[in-house]
């Protein structure tokens, strides 16, 4: 083998590493779900906030007719 072989195997080989390096999508399925997992959550404080909120309302309008009539 002469030198110049030597070195356009080792160019196909870095080409086709590069290749398969962008056709991977491991790392962008990753994202995905941590993206998910985030919008999730903000959901879930928002339903858990305005939850807490109405349940303060209703405990203070149920509080306020028992603290009158003692």
């Amino acid at each position: 083998m002469t030198h110049i072989t030597i070195q356009n195997q080792r160019k196909e080989r870095t080409v086709e590493k590069l290749g398969n390096f962008f056709k991977d999508e491991c790392g962008a399925t990753m994202v995905e779900y941590g993206l998910l997992l985030a919008l999730i959550a903000v959901v879930c404080i928002l339903a858990v906030t305005n939850l807490g909120t109405s349940l303060s309302g209703q405990f203070n309008s149920v509080s306020a007719p028992m603290s009158n009539a003692s």
